[in-house]
């Protein structure tokens, strides 16, 4: 505790107290790899499951968000399997209490599965919008160093989220 008090303590009475921050950039292909690495990602919902693989990551300037798109395969009673591909746009969450960040708001902007009567898309919509929010958005896409002090002190506030040029900008700070 009286090292974290030193810590805030010096950094309050610097000369560059007032304007800390730390903006932490991540490429495309750094998101590819951790989005990857929580791949296959296998859920049954209502007698469905829903197996997702190999994510292409996407980071939309335009609008500041996340597009992930994903293998999909669909395993329905009977027998049934279809296979295609989703497209989810979002954004990022920041829990700055743990310092990690999360897909947010995912929502399936294409869906395109081979095999399937077109009547149930719109449930397997449902269904993968759900497996996204539930399970998808509990896996950290970046989490921030405890060991990294400039990490520790910018982990109070996020200022900012954009994309530039391919890569997240992140900023973060004390105030």
């Amino acid at each position: 505790m009286n090292k974290w008090l030193l810590i805030i303590f010096l950094v309050l009475n610097s000369d560059s107290a007032l304007a800390f921050s730390y903006t932490l950039e991540l490429s495309e292909s750094e998101i590819q790899e951790r989005v990857e690495a929580m791949m296959p990602l296998e859920k049954k919902k209502f007698f469905v499951t829903t197996i997702l693989t190999n994510p292409v990551v996407d980071l939309i300037e335009s609008t500041n968000a996340l597009g992930l798109s994903t293998d999909v395969a669909v395993k329905a009673p009977g027998n049934i399997v279809g296979r295609g591909r989703v497209s989810f746009t979002g954004t990022l969450r920041y829990d700055n209490d743990s310092g990690v960040f999360y897909f947010d708001n995912l929502k399936v902007i294409s869906l395109d599965v081979k095999k399937l009567l077109p009547e149930t898309l719109p449930k397997i919509k449902k269904i993968l919008e759900s497996v996204a929010k539930q399970f998808l958005a509990k896996k950290p896409i970046f989490r921030l160093k405890d060991n990294n002090l400039k990490h520790k002190l910018a982990q109070s506030i996020l200022k900012s989220i954009a994309v530039d040029n391919e890569n997240l900008v992140i900023e973060l700070g004390l105030f």
